[in-house]
């Protein structure tokens, strides 16, 4: 996936306040209330449907981050105050109620420390975020049936 699908959403939460580093992939919800409290590292992803909250009614407005080289997967919800360091893995639904330390993998609702990243997948991690590669495949076209267009599986990721 190029990076430059995602120029136009980086540019806009950055003018909002969010402190966005290079190479971000956005998929997700960035809190809306206080998106100055916000902060995404270099190459992290933010999967569909997963969001970054720095607002609570109860315990009021708390920055929240993602390191660099992290991966929140869909439908992920990083609750204010917390850290998520760099070079981790936050599991689908999962609920981070606690920083997260680096090279982490985490899941779960409250989610918990399920193991830490060896210095191999830590490398293909990073690796793979710099390529900008979809996660788990090359782009290969796709043949739709007559009197559509071919397109690139590259092109919908």
């Amino acid at each position: 996936m190029d990076f430059d699908a995602f120029a136009d959403v980086v540019t806009m939460h950055r003018a909002r306040g969010v402190k966005i580093g290079r190479k971000v992939r956005l998929l997700g919800a960035i809190d809306a209330v206080n998106p100055h409290l916000v902060s995404i590292g270099d190459y992290a992803v933010l999967g569909v449907h997963s969001a970054l909250l720095a607002h609570c009614p109860i315990k009021g407005a708390k920055p929240v981050s993602v390191g660099a080289y992290s991966y929140i997967a869909y439908g992920a919800l990083i609750l204010p105050g917390v850290s998520v360091g760099k070079c981790c893995v936050v599991g689908a639904g999962a609920v981070v109620t606690r920083s997260v330390p680096d090279a982490s993998i985490v899941a779960g609702n409250p989610a918990r420390i399920l193991r830490k990243l060896t210095i191999d997948e830590q490398t293909h991690l990073i690796e793979v975020m710099n390529s900008g590669k979809y996660f788990g495949r090359d782009s290969k076209r796709v043949e739709l049936p007559i009197g559509t267009a071919s397109i690139s599986v590259g092109a919908l990721a």
